[in-house]
């Protein structure tokens, strides 16, 4: 079995302006080809609602015609640390060569869950930022600050079980792990309260010997896959296609595509707007209202899922793209 490396938390005090970045870094290794290939971070959607799961991919694409390795742990080959709080990663001693032959990709998945980790830390808008040196790419979510998470604590000999049964119930915490055979440690889940505060407010406690919290982070699965996420799979313009099939009754579909606009092939976000209007320009349905990150996109409008006071009679109506400085309008057609 390969030895794994852990830290004593408890010994770390690290302090980090307070800004939202979420920072993956990786250790690569170039033949010939210095400095080329793809990173791309991305999550399972940008708008997040309170205590939801945050799935993280980087994908590395090697997108030249030669090989390219990455050398690294087996376990840590990529790693996370979420701005100003310190994650515990656990990496195996071994030092290994990731091999990427032209064209093959690789993806890590990490899921952030703020029940656990006691994330994000604040509200609104929350940045990642994934690093391959020398490469770097970067993604936005919304997300609400989340009020919980789990904490790690020491316990001294010299106060007793009652005292931290009552220090527990102020808090509404549960014990979910503890030292094996000794009084040493103990790790508390803990529910409406912001776990940085938590510390803060205890460090200075004198019935523990350390309060901290507990960010244990792994990524959950790896593959590679020949599916070259590179720019050429992705527009380079924005478009709106005719819908079809038009005329329609009741239901037809829309396809558009967002591009990737810098030069890095960094994640660029825009917030699309896709609506339906009547001549007199009142707006009928709106399809699409959010953040989209560059691709292929399809959407389906049908007719009958109309409020009664916007149905639609027979005739030509109109759809309009919006992202960023881009409109493109077209007309459809709606028969009975």
């Amino acid at each position: 079995m390969k030895p794994i490396l852990r830290l004593r938390r408890y010994y770390l005090a690290i302090k980090i302006k307070a800004i939202q970045v979420l920072y993956i870094f990786c250790l690569l290794a170039f033949g010939t080809d210095y400095g080329q290939g793809i990173l791309k971070v991305t999550t399972d959607k940008l708008v997040y609602s309170y205590g939801d799961m945050i799935e993280v991919k980087v994908w590395f694409t090697n997108n030249t015609d030669k090989p390219i390795s990455i050398y690294g742990s087996s376990n840590c080959i990529a790693r996370i640390n979420f701005n100003d709080v310190q994650m515990v990663t656990y990496c195996t001693a071994d030092y290994r060569e990731f091999y990427f032959a032209p064209g093959k990709s690789k993806v890590w998945i990490w899921y952030l869950d703020p029940k656990v980790l006691g994330i994000p830390t604040v509200d609104g808008k929350q940045k990642i930022v994934g690093y391959c040196y020398p490469f770097k790419d970067s993604v936005y979510i919304t997300a609400q600050k989340y009020c919980g998470g789990i904490v790690f604590v020491g316990l001294k000999d010299s106060v007793s079980d009652e005292e931290y049964n009552k220090l527990r119930d102020s808090l509404n915490a549960s014990v979910i792990a503890r030292s094996y055979n000794t009084r040493e440690y103990e790790e508390w889940s803990i529910s409406n309260k912001s776990i940085d505060s938590l510390v803060a407010k205890y460090k200075a406690d004198p019935r523990l010997r350390w309060i901290q919290a507990k960010r244990d982070l792994y990524f959950a699965k790896q593959f590679e896959t020949d599916i070259d996420y590179t720019k050429e799979a992705i527009p380079n313009i924005y478009s709106l296609s005719q819908n079809y099939p038009n005329p329609f009754n009741p239901e037809t579909t829309i396809e558009y595509t967002i591009p990737v606009e810098d030069a890095n092939f960094a994640s660029s976000t825009n917030h699309v707007t896709l609506k339906v209007y009547d001549v007199l320009g009142r707006e009928i349905a709106t399809l699409v209202d959010e953040y989209k990150q560059p691709g292929n996109y399809k959407v389906t409008f049908n007719a009958r899922h109309l409020e009664r006071s916007r149905e639609m009679n027979s005739g030509v109506y109109f759809y309009q793209l919006r992202a960023g400085s881009f409109i493109e309008t077209k007309k459809l057609c709606f028969i009975k």
